[in-house]
């Protein structure tokens, strides 16, 4: 079964140095997304997912 994927852009910061990062990311949803990033960097806040529109480029 294939699933659409969305991009998404996650914005979220380190809390020992206060730093915003953002990531545009291939994902299911929004919970993919945040799982896909903490996957990454347990100890981020992830801040913010928001849905990239379709034919919008980076």
């Amino acid at each position: 079964m294939v699933t659409k994927q969305d991009r998404y852009t996650v914005e979220y910061v380190f809390p020992f140095n206060n730093v915003v990062f953002y990531r545009d990311i291939t994902a299911n949803g929004i919970e993919d997304a945040k799982v896909q990033i903490q996957a990454a960097h347990p100890d981020v806040i992830i801040r913010a997912v928001t849905l990239q529109e379709e034919g919008t480029t980076v």
